[in-house]
């Protein structure tokens, strides 16, 4: 007998413009949207290893949507995390009061 017990974060890769804005929203399934205080984040690394977030982009939560609008300066920081303008590791949280949860992982692409 075997037992899995925990929670395995999906695939994650995070399409940064190399020009304009980054636009992406996340769409609850239940017409009520998320519950009360659910934050959701997307953090940035230098690497997979690194525990500290090099920058962090919180979602706004608005019903069911959970968007982000993020400037061209904050998606080229993003790119600098690691010093080479390089893929930076990616990692999506949500948060509801006395949990967190790494929903997925993976890393920063470029659209080309």
């Amino acid at each position: 007998m075997s037992f899995t017990l925990g929670f395995q974060p999906e695939r994650l890769t995070v399409k940064l413009p190399r020009f304009g804005d980054f636009v992406s929203a996340l769409i609850h399934p239940d017409a009520d949207g998320w519950p009360v205080d659910t934050q959701i984040e997307l953090r940035f690394y230098a690497n997979d290893s690194t525990r500290t977030p090099a920058a962090t982009w919180p979602a706004t939560i608005v019903g069911q949507r959970a968007e982000w609008h993020i400037t061209e300066a904050e998606i080229a920081a993003v790119r600098d995390v690691d010093g080479d303008d390089d893929e930076a590791a990616a990692r999506l949280f949500y948060k509801v009061p006395g949990t967190e949860l790494e929903w997925a992982t993976g890393s920063t692409r470029d659209v080309k």
